[in-house]
């Protein structure tokens, strides 16, 4: 089911690995009218959800109160997500969290969204041991067919429908002042600085975008120009448009991400020949050689064995 909505591979392996925003809501609202459950994002997170979210969740958890994790969360999200933003406003009596998307979304998918958004926020406070009156207020976007009336009671009686598609919590400063778990603090980062160096730029162009959800979906073979176009939340010719301003056509970026990719790992020489082929969609190790010696006139063999001599 994950290829079929635009998802690559297995991403549960690598929890720092880039998917297509689009890509997750869609299979989130599939499986939720599937299985009649319009709470499934909700259902999903538990208490210690935020550590799975890789190098982001490791940040925010490398904060002593709420606090500071949310205020971590807004700053670092940019890099986290390119197509969602949170914002974390501080009062003197409450502090005002929220999440709002760059991209239109569907009904159902955004509920979705916000959902699992509001349950990541609702892990982290009760995180504090506090397991009531976590919310004074809450503004979110209804689910098409059953509004809000599938959620908890303690988030029904302080929520109110949201028009305009962001969702909005609202928490007493006393509360956010506290501090987290200890046992949940220890999945975090003992060095966040390292993190930070890591992950991607907030503010890569187009092209770029569209390099990382290649990358992501070579594993399948060469990705089509009209699913990156879904992923990406353009039109086919948009897509074809904004590349050609760039200097560069769709098949010469995936060539392109397909080179740079392979010879970064063949020359790392970590990696069996084998893997870096599967990993690029290549049919067999002999295809990414014949591939390999048309870019460097080189076998992958030989480019290794000179890194090895270069070495010695």
């Amino acid at each position: 089911m994950l290829s079929t909505v635009g998802i690559s591979g297995d991403p549960v392996s690598d929890p720092d690995r880039l998917i297509p925003m689009r890509a997750v809501g869609t299979l989130f609202r599939d499986v939720a009218a599937r299985e009649n459950c319009p709470d499934l994002c909700w259902r999903i997170i538990r208490e210690m959800s935020v550590a799975d979210l890789g190098r982001y969740g490791l940040l925010i958890l490398s904060e002593r109160t709420t606090e500071e994790a949310l205020r971590q969360a807004s700053i670092v999200m940019p890099h986290f997500c390119s197509h969602e933003r949170l914002d974390f406003v501080e009062g003197p009596e409450f502090g005002v969290v929220s999440s709002h998307f760059l991209i239109p979304l569907d009904p159902e998918t955004l509920h979705q969204a916000q959902i699992h958004t509001l349950a990541l926020i609702r892990s982290l406070l009760t995180a504090t041991g506090r397991t009531e009156r976590l919310f004074s207020a809450i503004s979110l976007p209804p689910h098409p067919l059953h509004g809000l009336s599938h959620l908890p009671p303690d988030i029904t009686r302080v929520a109110t429908i949201a028009s305009d598609g962001a969702l909005t919590m609202t928490v007493e400063r006393s509360l956010l002042q506290r501090p987290l778990n200890a046992r949940l603090m220890q999945s975090g980062l003992q060095d966040p600085s390292e993190a930070w160096e890591r992950l991607p730029g907030a503010d890569v162009g187009f092209v770029e975008v569209i390099r990382n959800l290649v990358a992501d979906a070579l594993v399948d073979g060469a990705p089509s120009a009209e699913r990156m176009a879904i992923n990406a939340g353009v039109t086919l010719r948009t897509l074809q448009r904004r590349l050609s301003a760039q200097g560069i056509s769709f098949r010469g970026l995936v060539e392109e991400t397909r080179r740079s990719i392979a010879l970064k790992h063949i020359h790392q020489g970590t990696e069996a020949l084998s893997d870096i082929s599967v990993r690029l969609g290549y049919s067999s190790p002999a295809s990414l050689s014949r591939a390999v010696r048309k870019w460097t006139e080189n076998s992958p063999r030989a480019l290794r064995k000179g890194d090895r001599d270069v070495e010695h």
